[in-house]
């Protein structure tokens, strides 16, 4: 299950790439290139038999982003060159076995429109502290039997988002689930959640799969989503004499 739900992410981060025109793909790793946004731009799906020395090669260069989310174990942590930036749990919920029925929220909205989806990327940057650019969120939202993406609209006030990715392996992926911080603690994410969750039984999906924060984690648990593995994202930062090590 631990792959699964990561591969989940990988397909996902893919998606994004892909729809961007600004995805790579080499025989040892992914990744997104974006330029003037921070998400989804790093390298991901790693393989155990690359060099990572020519990888650190390639990002000095320029030529690769500078972070690398990879699962655990690895040795990220030992490498002076590396930074552990976040940590997440790998976490699933057999749908098969969720029968909680909730009434949906009004006040959450598909994004559709390039306005929607610069609201969703203006809200996702507050709740993440990292910054999201409207024309990615809207490039992956026409094809809703892909993804679907959401804003949490209270009086004209957009307090949250979220979204709902379908793998080839009709796995759901919760993503983006996310409130701005003067919002936190009103029940926004777990509403967010909920209704996602409901669109994916509608989907007939087996399991809804998601990396926890540590924050969110209780939240998840609370729903019926077990943990998993781990993940994690290092920043790589280079410095000339570090570079003359490798």
């Amino acid at each position: 299950m631990n792959h699964l739900i990561i591969n989940n992410l990988y397909e996902f981060w893919s998606y994004i790439g892909i729809q961007s025109n600004l995805f790579m793909v080499r025989d040892e790793l992914k990744a997104v290139a974006v330029s003037g946004s921070d998400w989804p731009k790093r390298i991901f799906d790693v393989s155990p038999k690359a060099d990572f020395s020519d990888i650190l090669k390639k990002i000095h260069q320029g030529k690769l982003p500078n972070l690398v989310t990879m699962p655990q174990p690895n040795n990220l942590n030992e490498n002076p060159q590396t930074e552990l930036i976040s940590g997440q749990k790998n976490m699933a919920l057999n749908l098969k076995s969720y029968n909680r029925h909730t009434t949906p929220d009004p006040n959450i909205v598909q994004v559709k429109t390039k306005q929607d989806a610069d609201k969703f990327a203006q809200t996702a940057s507050l709740a993440f502290g990292y910054n999201v650019d409207g024309e990615i969120v809207h490039a992956i939202c026409n094809d809703n039997l892909k993804i679907q993406l959401y804003n949490y609209v209270s009086d004209s006030h957009y307090l949250g988002c979220g979204g709902i990715f379908f793998d080839s392996g009709k796995l759901a992926g919760l993503h983006m689930i996310g409130t701005i911080p003067n919002s936190r603690k009103m029940g926004i994410a777990k509403s967010m959640t909920q209704y996602l969750i409901q669109i994916a039984k509608n989907n007939d999906c087996d399991f809804c799969v998601l990396h926890a924060s540590k924050a969110g984690e209780p939240v998840y648990l609370k729903l019926g989503f077990k943990g998993y593995g781990d993940l994690e994202t290092y920043k790589v930062s280079i410095t000339d004499n570090l570079f003359r090590k490798i």
